[in-house]
């Protein structure tokens, strides 16, 4: 999977400003973890039950037979190494490193995770991980806890995802379903017994509400499709859906990786950078056409405010803390902050509060000051608004306490 220029000069701009202090404190959090999460590898995860066709599906996606089939482990890894190695991880933490790919180990039985790597520039910028449920899916495994943290993409493998899986997959996480896929694997078995247009049509409504969608891959057939290159083998590619989950993991990929390029770039042109910044290691950038004028954004000592001024603050500093104490009711009925109520009542506060000072007469400059303060907040609850995750709903919750700190000081003056 490679990584576009623009992706890549967006991460290295935002790098560059960390670096050198472009980033305000109140953001700098956000954007450290943006940047974290753009400079991350890509995760594709392949999660089921025993024997349901995991190493075969990740042996399809890398089109190499080089993921060995195991007996052991509950996780394993297939990543970029620079030259062939594995490395042992037993349930206790001990790590042992060997070179080659090793599949002899002693107490197989307590091992953790097996990693191995290998010499290919395709997993530079992504890793593949086979995790290995119990067949017993009637107690909860701590393995989808690890999904839950680790996983970029997952990939459910089962060629029947019967009722027992479909339970686990409902107690994921949202964020872990909205970037997921079903692989009906060993489809040709089912295409066989004349079943597997039974089973699409009873899974339809589950895996509209659960998945991004679902793929019958005939996998064997598939790896022989990836091995030929010729017209025969690449009718075989698309007959087998090996080409459809490839392709709709490249869209979703292309997506994710977009989405991140958008946010970074939003979130660097609120900043006042100079146009041709240096970035190390690259080409200069423009991360802002133009810079902040003075009338957008004044930032001077001003003499004592007018009456309409003290009373705007007032106003300012009532709406935020009537913003705070509904939030706070809201979570004391719910018993816990809901994200997407929290974004959007912060969002909303915000935006009256830059009508409400963008309607006071004439130019003073501590309102000018305030209402630059507000837009750059607004903007940054934009950026929010697209994880709506927790820690997103945090950070904004930070930002309207700073805002609160700054009207209630401004009000003191």
């Amino acid at each position: 999977m490679t990584v576009s220029a623009d992706f890549q000069n967006t991460t290295q701009g935002l790098h560059h400003a960390l670096a050198n202090g472009h980033v305000p404190a109140g953001q700098r959090s956000m954007a450290e973890r943006l940047l974290s999460q753009m400079r991350r590898t890509l995760q594709v995860t392949c999660i089921g039950t025993p024997g349901n066709g995991k190493t075969s599906l990740i042996n399809m996606m890398t089109g190499q037979q080089v993921l060995p089939g195991l007996s052991y482990g509950k996780v394993v890894d297939l990543a970029y190494g620079p030259a062939a190695h594995t490395c042992i991880e037993y349930d206790d933490g001990t790590r042992v490193d060997e070179d080659g790919i090793c599949t002899t180990h002693k107490n197989q039985e307590s091992i953790f995770k097996v990693r191995f790597e290998i010499p290919d520039d395709a997993l530079k910028n992504q890793c593949f991980t086979e995790i290995r449920l119990s067949s017993d899916l009637s107690a909860t495994d701590p393995l989808l806890t690890y999904l839950a943290r680790s996983s970029s993409i997952t990939i459910w493998c089962s060629p029947v995802f019967a009722a027992e899986e479909q339970s686990v997959w409902y107690s994921l996480p949202d964020h872990v379903k909205d970037n997921a896929f079903l692989a009906l694997t060993m489809a040709d078995r089912q295409i066989m017994k004349n079943k597997l247009d039974a089973i699409i049509e009873r899974l339809e409504d589950f895996v509209a509400d659960e998945f991004l969608g679902v793929f019958p891959v005939a996998t064997l057939q598939a790896m022989q499709a990836r091995r030929n290159a010729s017209d025969e083998f690449n009718e075989l590619w698309m007959l087998s859906g090996g080409a459809d989950l490839c392709g709709a993991i490249e869209r979703q990929v292309i997506l994710g990786r977009t989405e991140d390029t958008d946010r970074a770039n939003s979130l660097l042109e609120t900043l006042n950078i100079p146009e041709h910044q240096e970035a190390e290691g690259s080409q200069s950038m423009v991360l802002r056409a133009e810079p902040l004028t003075e009338s957008e954004c004044q930032r001077k000592s001003s003499s004592p405010p007018s009456e309409n001024v003290s009373a705007a603050y007032r106003r300012c500093l009532d709406a935020l803390t009537r913003s705070a104490e509904v939030m706070i009711h809201e979570a004391d009925e719910a018993g816990a902050f809901d994200c997407t109520r929290v974004l959007e009542t912060c969002l909303n506060t915000v935006q009256a509060l830059i009508q409400d000072l963008a309607d006071i007469p004439g130019n003073d400059p501590s309102i000018e000051r305030l209402l630059c303060d507000m837009h750059d907040s607004e903007n940054m609850l934009l950026l929010f608004q697209i994880e709506t995750t927790a820690v997103a709903a945090e950070d904004a919750i930070s930002l309207m306490l700073q805002l609160k700190k700054e009207v209630s000081q401004c009000t003191a003056t």
